[in-house]
């Protein structure tokens, strides 16, 4: 595993599995390692994982989306709130010039719907989605993200392969020293 662990190197790997922790807070420390994630993720059902991606790829979104706002350059900062299941919303902005504070709702999702059921139940809190589905919304409380939902889902779904094939490679691994082994004797 430890060979397969470094392909997990690099800042969007980090942001992922960081998800995973930040997704999972009842089940991950905030320092969990690859192998307590991948434990985590291999305990789930064939029929639970869609869902577990679902909320892995929501938690990515959020975490690349507050850590570009955070480094482009301007007053504006995003920190994201510990609580997974904060009521309404994900992040708090601060602007370190005028010291303005918002809070706003993260949503990753091609259902318009979805972000109408949200304005519906809290109508003043505004929401960043993936670019095609803000340009489809004609209101002043839908912003566009920087990452299309493809984008997102294309690099988490990466990720939780790689996670779950190196458990498999694993396993074939050492079913190959074995049958060597075998062989040999």
């Amino acid at each position: 595993m430890e060979g397969k662990t470094k392909s997990f190197d690099g800042p969007i790997s980090e942001m992922w599995l960081d998800a995973w922790r930040k997704s999972f807070t009842n089940k991950l420390n905030p320092d969990a390692s690859i192998e307590e994630i991948r434990d985590l993720a291999l305990s789930y059902k064939a029929d639970q994982i869609p869902g577990v991606s679902n909320l892995v790829e929501s938690k990515f979104y959020e975490i690349l989306e507050s850590t570009h706002e955070n480094m482009d350059g301007d007053a504006w900062s995003a920190k994201l709130f510990e609580d997974p299941s904060h009521p309404a919303t994900d992040v708090r902005f601060y602007n370190s010039v005028t010291k303005q504070t918002y809070e706003v709702n993260y949503k990753l999702t091609d259902n318009v719907n979805y972000i109408e059921s949200h304005l519906e139940k809290y109508p003043d809190k505004p929401v960043i989605t993936n670019p095609e589905v803000a340009e489809k919304m004609n209101n002043p409380l839908v912003s566009s993200g920087e990452f299309e939902r493809h984008e997102v889902i294309k690099l988490s779904d990466e990720k939780f392969n790689k996670l779950l094939n190196a458990e498999y490679d694993l396993y074939l691994q050492e079913a190959a020293i074995i049958g060597g082994v075998l062989a040999l004797s």
